[in-house]
C-alpha cells in the first residue's frame, strides 16, 4: 500500500470513529483531533484487554501527539509487520478529541486491516492527569 492510500484510510477511519461516536453518545465532539500511536506487539496482543486498556492510558498521559502525515509514515514503514490498525476514540471534550491508534503487530501479514471503535465510557468525574 502506498503512503497516499494509507493517508486516505487514516482520514476515512478518523471520520468513521467520529460518526460512530456521534451515533452512540450525546457528547459534543471537538473537531480538534489529536492522534496518539500505541504499538501492540504480538505478545501484548495475546494478553488480556485490561493490559491493553492500561497501556492506552499510559500513552494518553505522555500526550505525544502525531500528525496524520507522520502516522501514515509509521504505518508505511511498518506495514509488513502490522495486521490491524484500530482507531480508538478514547476521549473527547469541547477542546479536543483524542484518538489512540493501535498498530497491532503480526507475523504473517498479507494486508492491512483498518478498524475504528469507541472506548468504554469513564465514570462521571473521571479525570486523566
Amino acid at each position: 500500500m502506498d503512503i497516499e492510500e494509507i493517508k486516505f484510510h487514516i482520514n476515512e477511519y478518523i471520520e468513521n470513529a467520529l460518526i460512530c461516536a456521534q451515533q452512540s453518545c450525546t457528547n459534543s465532539f471537538s473537531k480538534n483531533i489529536k492522534l496518539i500511536i500505541n504499538f501492540i506487539s504480538i505478545e501484548e496482543n495475546e494478553q488480556n484487554l485490561n493490559f491493553n486498556k492500561s497501556k492506552k492510558i499510559k500513552c494518553l498521559k505522555k500526550r505525544k501527539f502525531i500528525s496524520v502525515n507522520n502516522l501514515a509514515l509509521e504505518i508505511f514503514k511498518n506495514q509488513y509487520n502490522l495486521s490491524w490498525i484500530d482507531f480508538v476514540l478514547f476521549y473527547t471534550s469541547k477542546n479536543e478529541t483524542i484518538i489512540i491508534v493501535d498498530l497491532i503487530e503480526s507475523e504473517n501479514n498479507k494486508e492491512l486491516n483498518f478498524h475504528c471503535s469507541i472506548m468504554a465510557p469513564r465514570p462521571t468525574g473521571y479525570v486523566i492527569n
